[in-house]
């Protein structure tokens, strides 16, 4: 029996959903470790419990993988979710906008995640033409990356170095010499 679920692993055929279970089941009726069945299927220990969190999902979700609406991969990336009340809306809106893998992780991050999402959406700060006007002057003329802050026509210049060479440089430009 061992022997078939091995040799039917090794099918190309087999959708992310059948594999999980083959494993499992490998788990649980002969009490092999995941590093045993890895072993023994010619697959890496880290794929085997990957494909067993599958388990994990809801039934829908998993009806979803086998049928080829969702890819392993966005299954994976909402087992980060398999806790969070929010979990089938977003695989849902997943196969509704056709998301892709990287771009469903993504929104899982900003789910998981809201404060760095509210970070990232502030709007760049609106830079008066005059002050990047001379900002981008001092950068030609000096070579080197120079920001300006301006607030209210008051503010500060900062001129970055990387090397002690462009700083002796700088001063020498500076002190006209």
């Amino acid at each position: 029996m061992e022997i078939t679920i091995v040799e039917n692993l090794q099918r190309e055929d087999l959708n992310p959903m059948d594999q999980a279970r083959a494993f499992e089941r490998l788990a649980t009726e002969f009490h092999m470790t995941q590093e045993q069945i890895a072993t023994r299927t010619g697959k890496d220990r880290v794929s085997v419990a990957n494909f067993m969190r599958l388990l994990k999902l809801p039934d829908n979700l998993q009806a979803q993988v086998e049928s080829g609406v969702l890819s392993f991969g966005h299954a994976r990336a909402l087992l980060s979710l398999k806790d969070h009340p929010d979990l089938e809306r977003t695989a849902k809106r997943v196969v509704v906008l056709s998301l892709s893998v990287r771009q469903t992780e993504t929104m899982i991050q900003g789910i998981l995640n809201p404060e760095r999402k509210e970070k990232a959406a502030k709007p760049e700060p609106v830079v008066d033409p005059n002050v990047r006007e001379v900002k981008d002057q001092l950068q030609r003329a000096l070579g080197l990356k120079v920001t300006i802050e301006d607030k209210n026509g008051r503010g500060k210049v900062i001129i970055e170095y990387s090397r002690l060479e462009e700083f002796d440089t700088l001063l020498e430009q500076l002190s006209g010499k």
